[in-house]
């Protein structure tokens, strides 16, 4: 999960333009002496020609297009429509151009009229509003409306529970929190990846081939058809949540570290089929956690702020910068908890739990 908070504002405009089309049908060759004025909308007055008529449309969904004829006001009580204003704005006025429709505005035209509506951040109400982001297996992207300080804060997710023996199971450990503060402008855009609880399942002569991952970076266990009559329930690690300036995973920013601003681990997939049954490792904060009751007591460490974790029990495989220790393309090994993704993945066992992945914050921001 992350979240979004804004602290405090100093009052910016951001316009969203929404059009009212006025349309005049005007009588070639007539002089402009007969031209009239009449008031049409609280107010506002356009100029016409006798006995021509006016079409008038909104793109605004609550807005319909109507007609005036020779003169007569029109509609909502002789007022412009009100349009349907987005959240968090607040209708400033409708704009002629760059002229403001004021209740004293006469408009004179022999050619269509454009009215654009005008709205602004409603930055006082939006002080310690929050805005939360959910697993969606997708990047999700925040759009700051006013200039000032934000709160973020990110979990990381759970790793994979192997729950085959439902009377003692191994629980993936818990993700890490971490949090900062941070100034942003007007229409900066910050990128969410929250990450997923690391997938779990049993490997055993019936079961077909797949990997079992954690979004977006959890290590993945690859799921093996077994020729023995062994089970062995196996779990991938969790994903990290992270917030950047950029839309990227934490792998993909090596060369772009600035970009980063504030991680959450993910933790260790988690086993119960050898006979020392322990969690998966925790997520950070600034380091993740190990666990315990690996194979040879080998148990894998989680990631630090500067190198992945271990490998654990018979060769687990190491984490890595953005990844939690696990299967990939290169090195096909079987495990059977995967490593907490984070800043630096955790390390993932075969013969045990996972570990967990470290959390990170950009103290330069």
């Amino acid at each position: 999960m992350a979240k979004i908070k804004m602290l405090n504002n100093c009052h910016k405009v951001f316009l969203i333009p929404i059009i009212a089309l006025v349309v005049f049908a005007m009588v070639i060759g007539v002089s402009f002496a007969a031209l009239k004025a009449v008031k049409i909308f609280g107010g506002v007055t356009v100029g016409y020609f006798p006995g021509n008529t006016y079409n008038l449309y909104y793109n605004v969904a609550n807005c319909d297009p109507s007609t005036i004829t020779n003169g007569k006001e029109y509609g909502y009580n002789g007022y412009l429509c009100d349009p349907a204003t987005p959240d968090d704005y607040i209708f400033e006025g409708w704009y002629n151009g760059n002229t403001k429709i004021e209740d004293d505005t006469i408009v004179v035209t022999s050619q269509d009229v454009t009215l654009t509506a005008n709205f602004v951040p409603d930055c006082i109400n939006m002080v310690n509003k929050q805005y939360n982001f959910y697993y969606t297996g997708d990047v999700q992207n925040f759009i700051a409306k006013c200039y000032g300080t934000y709160q973020l804060e990110v979990w990381g997710a759970q790793g994979g529970t192997s729950n085959a023996y439902s009377n003692d199971p191994a629980h993936g450990g818990y993700g890490g929190y971490s949090y900062g503060i941070i100034a942003l402008s007007s229409e900066n855009t910050l990128y969410a990846y929250v990450g997923g609880q690391g997938e779990s399942g049993v490997a055993s002569s019936s079961t077909n081939s797949e990997p079992l991952n954690g979004y977006p970076n959890g290590g993945t266990v690859l799921l093996k058809r077994r020729s023995d009559d062994k089970n062995i329930n196996i779990a991938a690690g969790g994903g990290s949540s992270h917030i950047a300036r950029s839309q990227s995973l934490i792998s993909d920013l090596s060369n772009n570290l600035s970009s980063l601003i504030v991680v959450a681990g993910g933790g260790g997939g988690s086993t119960n089929y050898w006979a020392n049954i322990a969690d998966g490792g925790a997520g950070g904060g600034y380091i993740g956690n190990t666990t315990l009751a690996n194979y040879n007591d080998a148990n894998p460490t989680g990631g630090t702020q500067s190198a992945g974790g271990a490998g654990g029990g018979n060769n687990g495989l190491e984490g890595s910068f953005g990844i939690g220790g696990g299967y990939n393309n290169i090195n096909t090994r079987s495990l059977s908890g995967g490593g907490g993704g984070g800043f630096y993945g955790g390390g993932s066992s075969w013969g045990g739990s996972g570990a967990g992945g470290s959390g990170y914050i950009n103290n330069n921001e």
